[in-house]
């Protein structure tokens, strides 16, 4: 190679290692980068999806009781709805409070758990059968606006997250917590720190479980993300979520082999469930 050559071709290789080393130091500091979308799911096309009823256009939470049946709140009326994913219809409907400000619920065995936005969860037992139900307060205030719940069988304990403070000391706003809580009657129950991330212009509105990986996903509607979290709190997934599908997601559950289901309130046209296919 002639020397002129050589020196042209070895400024070249130099200056795109400066950019690739420049571009790795960028992403490292910036937690909003892209993650590539690897394993899971593809959220341009739904599987499924059904419209809502009126009843049901302020949705919040979800939980699937079977292949055929979605139990859903929403978050004015201290009702469960029974919705049949075949028929498209109300089955039927349990009263278990009076009006107030329901953000999202989590289905254990034959009973349900109601999480209000001052972090206080109503426990809603034999809720097919003859409801009654046990008031839980907790550590967590209307101030952190808690709206993500779900129960985590790998911790055996329920999930909670904040759309707005998170109780983290002296934390940057792009610091998100989950926590987890075990309720016991009659007492302030205080959550435990279980995974803290980075993720900025980010407003939890849920939490679940994934039944196949125990990975945590975390749904913000502002900003219409999803994250995928290992249990040591590692960003493994960042999903941006589009505005035709997602007018305002709120609700989020699994199937037991993974499917996905979001639910989207109105926010000035129907309400929506998308089904989602895992695709590991």
């Amino acid at each position: 190679m002639k020397p002129i050559l050589f020196i042209s071709a070895l400024c070249s290789f130099f200056l795109m290692s400066c950019e690739n080393e420049k571009n790795k130091k960028e992403k490292s500091n910036n937690p909003s980068a892209p993650v590539q979308n690897t394993t899971g799911y593809v959220f341009a096309t739904p599987t499924a999806s059904w419209e809502l009823p009126t009843d049901l256009k302020e949705i919040s939470g979800i939980g699937l009781i079977n292949d055929s049946v979605m139990l859903c709140q929403e978050d004015e009326k201290g009702v469960l709805y029974l919705y049949n994913l075949s028929t498209k219809q109300i089955d039927r409907t349990i009263s278990f409070g009076k009006p107030d400000d329901y953000e999202d619920l989590a289905i254990v065995g034959q009973d349900v758990y109601v999480l209000k936005s001052n972090g206080n969860v109503h426990l809603v037992a034999g809720y097919l059968q003859t409801p009654a139900v046990t008031k839980y307060k907790t550590t967590l205030s209307g101030k952190n606006d808690t709206e993500g719940l779900c129960y985590d069988p790998v911790s055996k304990s329920f999930l909670i997250t904040c759309k707005e403070e998170q109780g983290l000391a002296e934390a940057p706003k792009s610091t998100k917590a989950v926590y987890s809580f075990n309720f016991k009657a009659g007492e302030d129950n205080a959550g435990k720190t279980l995974l803290v991330f980075e993720e900025k212009d980010f407003k939890a509105s849920a939490v679940a479980v994934h039944p196949v990986t125990g990975n945590i996903f975390v749904l913000s509607a502002g900003k219409r993300k999803l994250v995928e979290l290992n249990r040591a709190g590692k960003l493994m997934n960042r999903y941006e979520l589009s505005n035709e599908l997602f007018k305002q997601p709120e609700g989020l559950t699994f199937a037991a082999n993974g499917d996905l289901y979001i639910s989207n309130e109105a926010d000035g046209g129907k309400a929506t469930i998308h089904l989602f296919k895992y695709q590991p």
